[in-house]
């Protein structure tokens, strides 16, 4: 096991954009530019519907959540659990060039990603937020069963990212108490509407304010697949200024027998005003044979520890910074692998007074 804290700094999120409408940067997650093949972009509003390019988005929803497929012209699929009014975005790249005889399809890439909406700046309690998702039974294990994992599985694969971990029986009922809606989609429960007391601190214990879980699977015969969950804290909360902690995780494969899994990453985006105050992996770690790594940060206003360890096997693990404003951030895997591979980060952001907490979350894989 290697147990790696990180040290204080800052990266402030430069303006890319009006805060009132967040915008997302598609690109590689080693910051080249992609040539794309296909880029999808549809709202979660609830409502299931055939997109203009033959693209099939079937969504359902109840009490403020959303559980949406799409599934693209192409035969690939991205699925999202989400807050209603969430963004699915989904771009997908291929090279003919390095076409291998026999396979079916091109190498390429494939970054799907989740605009989850703000919920500060709309005057949402936030000590409500947090009581409503503990209610609610909802979980990183609910989340990614919606996404198309078995309950085993979403066990296996989110079960040490440290939230609370249902029983079968109580998941499945979660599950499927997302019920087609009727007409208009739902609306937020009363709890999400009061307004936003002076003080919430969660006395050195971080709460979960939300999780959020996409999934992929396409690529060469449909033999990509990646999984990736954030899972955000809210650590403090006076007066508007925030810090949110996030712990992400993505678990991603290519089994073709052509093409291999060359790269796969997963990072959280946030918007203008807001800082990165402490992030894992600060470096890379090279990885000889599969080990836990474990990481660590703390949130520099409360002075609590997030850590977070997985299994991460060989070649390396080292952060991403998405876009030239480091819009967002992440851990990115890198090797040769037909199996299933892990990806993790952990980081604290500073929101402060009059600035949106909206996110996205993205998952990115590359075979060649």
């Amino acid at each position: 096991m290697k147990l790696v804290r990180s040290r204080g700094r800052v990266f402030t999120v430069l303006a890319v954009a009006s805060m009132a409408v967040p915008m997302l940067v598609a690109q590689s997650a080693t910051g080249a530019p992609t040539s794309s093949d296909h880029t999808l972009r549809a709202q979660l509003d609830g409502v299931s519907r055939t997109l203009p390019d033959g693209s099939v988005l079937t969504q359902k929803s109840n009490r403020g959540h959303v559980v949406a497929e799409l599934r693209l012209a192409d035969g690939s699929t991205a699925t999202a659990s989400a807050p209603l009014g969430s963004t699915i975005v989904a771009v997908i790249t291929s090279n003919p060039l390095g076409h291998r005889s026999g396979a079916t399809g091109d190498p390429g890439t494939a970054d799907v990603s989740v605009e989850a909406p703000d919920t500060k700046l709309s005057g949402l309690d936030p000590q409500a937020l947090v009581a409503a998702h503990k209610s609610s039974g909802r979980s990183v294990i609910t989340d990614a069963m919606e996404t198309g994992m078995t309950y085993e599985a979403a066990v296996s694969t989110f079960g040490d990212m440290g939230d609370a971990i249902p029983t079968k029986a109580k998941a499945q009922a979660v599950v499927s108490g997302v019920a087609a809606p009727v007409g208009a989609a739902s609306a937020f429960p009363s709890a999400f509407t009061a307004a936003a007391p002076a003080v919430y601190i969660t006395g050195g214990t971080p709460q979960i304010l939300d999780s959020l879980c996409v999934n992929f699977t396409g690529g060469p015969a449909n033999h990509a697949t990646s999984h990736g969950c954030d899972i955000r804290y809210l650590d403090y909360a006076v007066n508007g200024n925030w810090y949110i902690s996030n712990k992400m995780k993505s678990s991603a494969i290519v089994s073709d027998w052509y093409y291999q899994m060359v790269a796969h990453d997963v990072w959280v985006g946030y918007y203008s005003g807001n800082s990165w105050v402490d992030w894992e992996p600060s470096r890379t770690y090279s990885e000889g044979q599969c080990s836990t790594l474990t990481l660590g940060v703390t949130d520099p206003k409360t002075g609590v520890n997030i850590s977070y360890g997985t299994s991460i096997c060989p070649n390396s693990l080292s952060p991403v910074w998405a876009s030239s404003a480091y819009l967002g951030f992440g851990g990115i895997w890198r090797g040769g692998s037909t199996g299933y591979e892990n990806a993790i980060a952990v980081g604290v952001v500073h929101n402060p007074p009059g600035y949106s907490d909206a996110y996205s979350v993205h998952v990115w894989v590359q075979w060649g």
